[in-house]
């Protein structure tokens, strides 16, 4: 009964630190406090930093995670503390809208001094009206006001806001009971 308690009491801390790091992480972004350590980063190697807690949580709900990466992309100029974050929170909201038997895929591709992160996800989808509001701070996608939701409702705001400290761009497309598809470009600078 101890060990039930104790993991009750870890899983709620865990929860609360996210929730204060991403009104943190949103209160040093919009304060102009938000730097940018760029290095060249191997794009494959920072995917797979991210992938083992997403595996991990869409094995958990019974949803299938791909990854579609070319053999060779090249590395691109980048914070690897932001990239990660961009993905993780992107592949979170993903797993968090997608029902069992559901799929969430990964791509990424390089060209024309651009890299592109595409993630899909047979989710729940999002009307039209609500996604330009999707990437402001406290934003819900729910429209069932009876089903709870976790989070801040902040993700996509700090997504957005470190897609265009690195100068991207970041597209959401989407229709209800499709899915959503979020696009994130990023030049890839002189890797």
């Amino acid at each position: 009964k101890y060990k039930e308690y104790a993991d009750d009491i870890h899983a709620s801390s865990e929860h609360l630190l996210n929730l204060v790091n991403d009104i943190l992480d949103l209160s040093a972004i919009e304060a102009g406090k938000q730097y940018l350590a760029k290095e060249s980063l191997i794009v494959d190697d920072v995917i797979k930093d991210c992938s083992p807690m997403i595996d991990a949580a869409a094995k958990h709900k019974g949803i299938t995670y791909a990854i579609d990466l070319p053999e060779r992309i090249q590395p691109i100029q980048a914070d690897r503390r932001a990239l990660k974050q961009i993905l993780l929170n992107i592949l979170s909201n993903a797993v968090k809208f997608t029902p069992k038997g559901g799929r969430i895929t990964l791509k990424a591709t390089a060209s024309n001094g651009h890299h592109v992160f595409e993630i899909s996800d047979t989710g729940e989808g999002v009307p039209a009206d609500k996604l330009p509001s999707l990437t402001d701070p406290f934003a819900r996608a729910e429209t069932n006001p009876h089903k709870s939701q976790e989070g801040t409702g902040l993700g996509l705001a700090i997504v957005k806001s470190l897609v265009e400290l690195h100068d991207g761009e970041l597209d959401l497309n989407s229709k209800l009971g499709e899915g959503m598809i979020v696009t994130v470009t990023l030049p890839s600078g002189e890797a």
